[in-house]
């Protein structure tokens, strides 16, 4: 908790209170949204943070963009695209049920990804 704490007190001055809510939490969901256990979760969040920073930094450095929001924009490209495909939660890999069908507009998307 102290180091959560220490990081959010040192990072506020570089991207602000929004982009710091986006730091901590994308790495992680996107993690949860990729593995099942914990200790992975954990790894794969680190992970997904460390790349987003290191990704975002050369997307600000060559685009010329704030560095904050180019790492927070790289950190959410992962969670929507972890989102879509997800082995166990992705929208367009979730198994067909006849209980349960998509709205129309996610069937007509998952039908252009074919």
């Amino acid at each position: 908790m102290v180091l959560i704490a220490l990081t959010i007190v040192a990072s506020m001055k570089a991207v602000g209170v929004i982009l710091v809510l986006s730091l901590l939490i994308t790495p992680g969901a996107t993690a949860y949204l990729l593995v099942k256990r914990l200790h992975q979760v954990m790894i794969l969040g680190a992970g997904i943070g460390i790349f987003s920073s290191i990704s975002g930094m050369y997307l600000s450095y060559f685009f010329n963009l704030p560095s904050g929001p180019a790492i927070v924009l790289v950190a959410s490209g992962l969670f929507v695209l972890a989102l879509l495909f997800s082995p166990s939660y992705g929208i367009f890999t979730q198994p067909k049920s006849n209980s349960q069908q998509l709205p129309a507009v996610w069937r007509e998307l998952k039908q252009l990804i074919r």
